[in-house]
């Protein structure tokens, strides 16, 4: 075993314990140690970014060239997402959410690429590395968005369900406001739909130019547009359509669950350009 995945199982403990700290914020005598959560997610994410900077000088190809390395990456991207949101809005709780789902995906990675997960350098060459970052880029920070708001929109429920059962409960309190949840929630999407939109855009004229024929009908081609649509429908309803804000939280829900059948099953087991790389 190199030592990047090693370095990247150090990382996802160390979110774990971010995500444990984060989570004191629904435990009132323990709420004082929840501030320290930022410093060792920041102090995890150091040892994530040095993973994968190893990774690449011992591959010679950057970690996105298959599933086991975009997972970390994914995760990279989603936790510097997360830090951004948190100085901006200041809603370290969306980290007790989040954090226990990032530690499992780090997890992943690290176990997938300590066991010889890693692309070949030739497989890496073939792709091509230009337009590999113009469409994997907006992709993953995409994904990264609809997990964020996939979180709060799961907090938005829950903090719902509270009041609607009239409980003033401990968790309740440590929730940010309805309205502050709709507003990232909507931002969050609105970022990962461009992003997405972009990253499918780019996808298909990447394939295009390698394989001659823009789109095959592929199972890997219809999920990501199956995405895409959730989430414009998520968009409009909350634009136009009117709905209570409720059901369009359980699109948020439905939509992160299409991305992981998108991103671990249908380009893992589906046919599809990501699965079979024209040669």
């Amino acid at each position: 075993m190199t030592a990047s995945p090693i370095l990247l199982g150090c990382s996802s403990i160390a979110y774990l314990v971010a995500g444990v700290l984060y989570q004191c914020h629904f435990v009132p005598r323990w709420r004082g140690a929840a501030r320290h959560g930022t410093t060792v997610a920041v102090v995890a994410l150091v040892i994530h970014s040095a993973a994968l900077v190893l990774f690449t000088i011992e591959t010679r190809h950057l970690p996105i060239t298959n599933i086991a390395e975009s997972l970390a990456v994914f995760a990279w991207l989603t936790i510097i997402g997360y830090l951004f949101i948190q100085h901006w809005r200041d809603v370290r709780v969306v980290g007790a959410f989040a954090f226990p789902l990032l530690f499992l995906v780090v997890l992943g990675a690290a176990v997938a690429l300590g066991r010889g997960h890693a692309a070949s350098t030739e497989h890496a060459a073939e792709l091509g590395l230009p337009w590999l970052l113009i469409h994997v880029t907006p992709s993953f920070l995409s994904y990264a968005a609809f997990l964020l708001a996939c979180c709060t929109g799961v907090m938005y429920l829950l903090h719902a369900r509270l009041l609607k059962a009239k409980r003033l409960s401990v968790a309740q309190r440590a929730l940010p406001s309805l309205e502050t949840l709709d507003a990232l929630s909507y931002r969050l999407v609105a970022f990962g739909f461009i992003m997405l939109t972009v990253g499918i855009g780019t996808g298909i004229l990447w394939y295009g130019q390698r394989a001659g024929d823009y789109w095959g009908w592929m199972a890997q081609e219809i999920w990501p547009i199956v995405t895409w649509a959730v989430y414009a429908a998520y968009l409009h309803a909350r634009m136009v359509a009117g709905w209570h804000r409720a059901r369009t939280m359980w699109l948020l829900v439905a939509g992160f669950a299409i991305v992981l059948i998108t991103y671990l099953i249908a380009h893992v087991l589906l046919p599809g350009p990501h699965k079979y790389p024209p040669g």
